[in-house]
């Protein structure tokens, strides 16, 4: 019974339809700002919940059961729009907090190919967006079909994204899985991910005064299947260095590019470390192949 006072059921405390067919993100919210800080979890059963734009608050848990779908409401992309000096568009937004743990069986779905065909690049919308945040706990659950990256977390120190399912449409561009960016003390471990882009990519990409060092990354234990680089530091790295990161132990089942180290931004690297990873299969780059054809096309023989 004590255990059982521990989860705050957000369909009975706070009367959530979860049928999918209500937009649900003021009482979602609420429950957000109210679970913050309470020592008590908050639990959504098996349903389908609807909702905009949600901002997961400081000394948090938050657990999703297997048959739970949160969802993006795909009939406006005004919701997901910027709310202050954090240009990315977003869904889940973790800002300036601390202490956070979202996890269970569920799935966060981003509906971002239905929105990307319907609002164009208004709805590169990142999955989940974490900025300036630490102790970020992110854990078992399926994370779905956003419509830009997947999983940013930016300047933030101290993050596990551990046992994730990235399903993410292969047929839209730009669609990253995880993206440490300007972040330290990062573990992204026992993870699977299908992406259109990189499976992975540690950067710095600086918008907004939002750059810093990078300094241990790690990525271990995962299997990855991209049209483009699996294992990949930059492709920006406006920073001063980015050390300590490993990527060690880790399946790739296609992509077109392996490992992949791209400075473009003048950062120094130091102790970056490939270690027995394993690459089943190439996936053809579409700019090799159109070399390849004209060069065919040139010398028939």
């Amino acid at each position: 019974k004590k255990a059982d006072d521990q989860f705050v059921n957000i369909v009975t405390q706070y009367n959530i339809d979860q049928t999918g067919k209500n937009n649900e993100t003021l009482k979602i919210q609420q429950a957000l700002n109210e679970i913050s800080g309470s020592g008590k979890i908050l639990y959504f059963p098996p349903g389908k919940y609807k909702s905009g734009q949600l901002y997961p608050k400081s000394n948090s848990r938050i657990i999703f059961s297997r048959g739970a779908t949160l969802f993006s409401d795909t009939s406006s992309i005004q919701s997901f729009f910027p709310t202050d000096y954090v240009e990315n568009r977003r869904f889940i937004y973790l800002n300036e907090v601390e202490n956070v743990e979202i996890s269970g069986q569920g799935v966060i779905d981003g509906n971002g190919s239905y929105l990307r065909n319907r609002f164009g690049d208004d709805a590169r919308v990142r999955l989940i967006l974490a900025v300036k945040s630490k102790n970020i706990r992110i854990e078992g659950l399926i994370l779905k079909d956003p419509g830009s990256w997947n999983t940013q977390v930016i300047q933030c120190n101290g993050v596990i994204l551990g046992n994730l399912k990235l399903l993410n449409n292969t047929d839209l561009s730009n669609t990253d899985g995880f993206d440490p960016d300007a972040s330290s003390n990062v573990l992204i471990e026992n993870c699977f991910a299908c992406c259109g882009d990189d499976n992975v990519a540690v950067k710095v990409t600086g918008k907004k005064g939002l750059a810093a060092n990078v300094n241990n990354v790690t990525v271990t234990g995962c299997v990855f299947l991209t049209k483009k680089s699996a294992l990949k530091i930059g492709t920006e790295t406006r920073s001063d260095s980015m050390k300590r990161i490993t990527l060690i132990n880790n399946d790739i089942i296609e992509c077109d590019r392996g490992m992949a180290i791209y400075v473009n931004d003048g950062a120094i690297l130091d102790s970056i470390a490939f270690i027995n990873n394993r690459f089943e299969r190439n996936h053809p780059d579409a700019q090799k192949k159109a070399i390849h054809f004209e060069v065919d096309k040139r010398n028939p023989d």
